[in-house]
């Protein structure tokens, strides 16, 4: 699968989510300019979650994006790339 981000080349900025049921029990996320932007020479994308889930679990990649405006004004766009669920 390709990203759409890396489509035009201008990176990817990934985070993940983890649930059990419902209840979201973690989440890699954090304020989009403290976020890693990876590119497409990279390769891949490694994610550590250093958790055990048991149970109804979904995890769920995430591409973050930063909309016109800047930091004051710019807003942060979330697009939901895959989902796991087992």
């Amino acid at each position: 699968m390709i990203f759409y981000c890396f489509v035009h080349r201008n990176g990817c900025t990934p985070f993940v989510e983890v649930y059990i049921g419902e209840d979201r029990i973690l989440s890699t996320s954090q304020e989009y300019d403290k976020m890693p932007v990876w590119g497409v020479e990279q390769g891949k994308i490694t994610i550590p979650l250093n958790t055990q889930v048991m149970g109804d679990v979904t995890i769920v990649a995430y591409h973050a994006r930063s909309t016109f405006g800047g930091k004051v004004q710019g807003k942060v766009r979330v697009l939901a790339k895959m989902k796991i669920y087992f």
